[in-house]
């Protein structure tokens, strides 16, 4: 495993903990689409071994249900491949206004987008066929820890100087958060948010304390928003898929500008 200075990354090759993308819809889609779209799911999960089910009810605030107001109905199915009792390799959940696929073990891109593909192209396109696009998002967690030694030297690991740090929330050694959140045009019919979070924190690993690096890096690309108020009249897979590739690229230069050259270069980003 790739060690710098004082951390490693999560993994031999990577440093990601979760990968997810997710579609989501204006308006959630009626009875016959989202069943439709769920047997399609239902189908694919089991040949992909997904085959763990939970339901997904609706939320209700603590408050509400403490004055004895009822649980809205469920809202969707998660489908889910457990690697062991404490562990989910993956998931993949519908709703009637979104569809989200997540990987706990992400390896590569390409094994990873072609799972997401097999699970919710069929639904997506029949979802955007009846409502229309709010976004399409994707989202990378990339995580260090530092060996079992006090005071670790986060400055190893993330560049102090990136246009992604907060100069005032940066310390050496001791735990903090940044958060960064803008917009960037894509085309006539969208513009993307990004959003970028980093927490510095304390944590148990192996039975030892040691320090974490967790970054998030996310994407929200917004149908609707770009000069044009108008949404797009393409609705296929491969246009959702066009997003996801771009989504992709900009994580990996997102991540590469945050971290410190050594970083980058113990997780072949450079």
């Amino acid at each position: 495993m790739a060690q710098i200075g004082s951390w490693t990354p999560v993994h031999d090759t990577h440093a990601i903990q979760q990968a997810a993308v997710q579609i989501t819809l204006n308006e959630p889609v009626g009875d016959v689409a989202f069943k439709r779209g769920l047997a399609s799911i239902e189908e694919r999960a089991a040949e992909l071994g997904l085959l763990e089910q939970t339901s997904i009810g609706g939320f209700m605030p603590p408050e509400l249900i403490a004055i004895g107001l009822p649980m809205p109905e469920q809202q969707g199915i998660a489908f889910a491949r457990r690697e062991r009792p404490d562990f989910i390799g993956e998931r993949a959940q519908i709703l009637k206004q979104s569809l989200r696929y997540e990987d706990f073990g992400y390896v590569r891109w390409a094994p990873f987008k072609s799972r997401a593909e097999k699970l919710l192209k069929d639904a997506a396109e029949r979802f955007a066929s009846v409502s229309s696009l709010n976004n399409i998002s994707s989202e990378y967690t990339d995580v260090f820890v530092s060996l079992p030694t006090a005071n670790a030297d986060v400055s190893e690991v993330i560049d102090m100087n990136s246009p992604y740090v907060a100069a005032g929330s940066f310390q050496k050694t001791d735990s903090w958060h940044c958060h960064s959140g803008w917009f960037e045009p894509i085309d006539d019919h969208s513009r993307r948010l990004i959003n970028v979070n980093i927490d510095i924190a304390e944590n148990i690993h192996d039975g030892h304390p040691h320090r974490q690096v967790r970054i998030k890096t996310q994407t929200f690309d917004r149908f609707g928003e770009g000069p044009s108020s108008a949404a797009p009249d393409d609705i296929s897979w491969d246009r959702m898929n066009a997003h996801l590739e771009s989504a992709h690229v900009r994580l990996k230069d997102l991540l590469k500008d945050i971290l410190t050259a050594e970083a980058a270069a113990a997780i072949s980003l450079r």
